[in-house]
């Protein structure tokens, strides 16, 4: 079944052009097939999430700050609990992918056609495709998730830990506005000012990157949206606040102690950084 996992910044995109296509099983789009197989587990919509680390993308996504997704055929689990056992293995070949995978390619075709069509849409469309407003939803969506599990442990550690709240919200409003903007002035701008827009609208998910990496991962400089240190191929939100939660329970001490200072020191960051961003969106003197 069709899969998309990627920076929020390009869900809109993808949704749209799987209505485009053909599915790979059944009459229809892409996108019926797609949200029939998510109706069985009693979802409104497709399921889409963010990058976990376990492909090439991840210093794009990770390290650089560039928006980047996958997109996949995967396991129906409505017949198969298991993953593809076949992967990597000695098994894995031609006569395997013709015979039982995908007997008249018809999926090959399927990944090959979005591909194809995300590339093309991407290159021809004046303004980069981007949903702005998809980026801080997901955000308070995975400060929520946070919040479940460590609400109070953050409170008694860090009482200002409702300005990060605060600043996930501005950011909303002030990306909610900019969007709209852009919609009301598109038609009207010219190259100049097009090519100005667009070079702001590609650096928005940079502005979340941390110049030494999350907390003892310098690899992974991405604050908001990288995998969890203690689960590498997992998609994880705010990872660094995660990471630095992990099993806090059990330290006393000093350690205990240093590890509260790292955690009031992050969330001062991540606030920094959704400050900043919100600022970076409210300069709508370019447009």
């Amino acid at each position: 079944m069709f899969e998309l996992t990627g920076s929020p910044l390009t869900w809109q995109a993808i949704t749209r052009l799987t209505k485009l296509m053909p599915a790979v099983k059944q009459e229809g789009s892409l996108y019926q097939e797609w949200l029939e197989y998510h109706e069985y587990w009693n979802r409104t919509e497709p399921k889409i999430s963010t990058l976990g680390s376990g492909s090439d993308y991840a210093p794009f996504a990770f390290y650089a700050g560039i928006p980047s997704l996958t997109m996949t055929f995967t396991t129906d689990k409505r017949k198969y609990e298991v993953f593809f056992p076949y992967y990597h293995t000695g098994y894995e070949t031609f006569y395997m992918l013709d015979k039982i995978v995908d007997p008249g390619f018809r999926i090959t075709q399927g990944c090959s056609r979005i591909v194809g069509l995300t590339l093309r849409y991407f290159a021809d469309s004046h303004l980069l495709p981007f949903h702005l407003p998809q980026l801080p939803i997901t955000m308070k969506e995975s400060l929520e998730g946070v919040k479940k599990d460590h609400h109070e442990t953050l409170l008694s550690i860090y009482p200002k830990f409702s300005l990060l709240e605060e600043a996930v919200d501005d950011l909303t409003d002030r990306a909610q506005l900019f969007d709209a903007t852009l919609k009301e002035k598109v038609k009207d701008m010219d190259p100049v000012t097009l090519r100005a827009v667009n070079d702001q609208v590609m650096k928005i998910e940079q502005l979340f990157l941390l110049p030494a990496g999350l907390p003892g991962r310098p690899e992974s400089r991405h604050a908001v949206f990288a995998p969890s240190q203690f689960n590498n191929y997992a998609a994880a939100g705010f990872p660094g606040l995660l990471d630095l939660l992990y099993k806090i329970d059990t330290l006393q001490g000093q350690e205990r102690a240093d590890r509260e200072e790292a955690i009031k020191k992050h969330i001062s960051q991540l606030t920094i950084l959704m400050n900043a961003a919100a600022k970076f969106l409210k300069d709508l003197h370019l447009i």
